[in-house]
């Protein structure tokens, strides 16, 4: 089976039934604004502050993540962070010292 092809557009064209919607949609084209038009018009009433943005900052040390991140209870690390200051080992040496089994 072989597809239809037509030779040209010109009957189709020619017909008032095509005429009427081909017109009806040109003119609803034209009453209608381009995108590019669309995109400038909704990128200037965009009026964002980003002037309170921040960006994201981590709320514990790295030191203390890791710790808690291999099992240490937050509340015991961050007594040791008060204590010992911000160095993994001696953080880890206070906790595996202060652990009751």
């Amino acid at each position: 089976m072989q597809p239809v092809r037509r030779s040209s557009a010109a009957p189709l064209a020619a017909s008032p039934a095509f005429n009427q919607f081909a017109a009806a949609a040109s003119s609803s084209a034209a009453s209608l604004p381009s995108a590019s038009t669309q995109v400038a018009a909704a990128a200037s009433r965009t009026n964002y502050d980003t002037s309170s943005f921040a960006a994201p900052t981590d709320e514990y040390p790295a030191s203390v993540q890791e710790l808690t991140m291999n099992g240490f209870e937050l509340s015991k690390v961050l007594h040791a962070y008060d204590l010992v200051g911000d160095n993994f080992d001696d953080l880890l040496s206070f906790l595996l010292s202060t652990t009751t089994s």
